[in-house]
């Protein structure tokens, strides 16, 4: 038997398919800092399974392909003996591990979000690779020659008006009309993907493309996809941020952006130079122009 390593797992999480997405993320991304080994632990309950899908986990995890050139449990074999499984979803971030791991150790955690979140700036050194995971399987693409495509993800649903975590329709047409404004001419759409009824959007009303309560895999797709993607205070559209070769406008909320990300301020606004930089930037850095970068250049 070699040399054996001292192991790192996310496991114990129960939530919606964005929290556990970023949770397995950040532990990655702790195990390559940290020097221990990740050992992956596939989706076994998320929720919102509305429509009772006895494969819903298993399609999930077919779709991020997170665990893909990963070791996992059934990997180990002969080395498998021995282990020594410290569960610490307790505690369910990486202040919570101990300071010296022995070799065989197998650490369970929730995730490692406290340790991502220092520095958002971090992910992109595992990005490429998750982006390549990720297009394992095939993804539809949204882009159109010569239409910039803008995605808005507005969280309903679990969100009451109340909630720190909700985004008012009126906080949402006014960046909306700025952007209409920063676009000029150029050709664009803007799709709106949220729960309930077009009644509850009055203020986007002829101004947008409405995706209300549609399957969960083709919104992600489509916010991963956009060449400009506005988040909701959700890991759900948190998480397409990550993966997304677009534009993102961030509102803050408690995982910290990008550097390159465009953070909302306080009155709602972002600058407009921020914006026409970024797409700029998409231009020259050789992202594939079906929308009309050359106009930002």
């Amino acid at each position: 038997m070699g040399s054996r390593s001292a192991y790192i797992t996310c496991t114990g999480k129960t939530d919606g398919i964005g929290a556990q997405a970023i949770a397995i993320i950040s532990t990655l991304l702790f195990a390559r800092g940290s020097g221990l080994q990740y050992l992956h632990t596939p989706f076994k309950k998320i929720a919102h399974n509305y429509d009772d899908d006895p494969e819903w986990e298993q399609k999930w995890e077919r779709f991020f392909n997170l665990g893909s050139g990963e070791l996992q449990f059934h990997d180990l074999h002969g080395d498998s003996e021995g282990l020594i499984r410290r569960s610490l979803r307790s505690g369910p971030h990486e202040d919570d591990l101990p300071l010296e791991s022995r070799a065989g150790d197998v650490l369970e955690i929730g995730h490692c979000l406290k340790y991502a979140d220092c520095n958002p700036d971090l992910f992109t050194f595992i990005r490429a690779d998750l982006r390549k995971r990720y297009h394992l399987t095939p993804k539809i693409e949204v882009r159109r020659d010569g239409v910039l495509i803008l995605a808005m993800h507005v969280r309903r649903g679990d969100v009451s008006a109340s909630a720190a975590r909700f985004t008012s329709n009126r906080d949402l047409s006014l960046l909306l009309s700025q952007l209409e404004s920063m676009l000029g001419k150029v050709p664009f759409e803007v799709h709106l993907f949220s729960q309930g009824s077009e009644d509850d959007f009055p203020e986007f009303s002829g101004r947008v493309i409405f995706h209300l309560d549609e399957n969960p895999f083709q919104t992600f797709q489509w916010l991963v996809g956009a060449d400009i993607l506005i988040t909701a205070k959700s890991t759900f559209s948190y998480t397409a941020a990550i993966l997304s070769q677009g534009t993102v406008i961030y509102f803050p909320f408690w995982h910290r952006p990008m550097w390159n990300w465009l953070r909302v301020d306080r009155h709602g606004a972002i600058r407009k130079t921020d914006l026409l930089r970024s797409l700029a930037r998409r231009s020259s850095s050789g992202a594939k122009k079906t929308a009309p970068y050359e106009d930002f250049s």
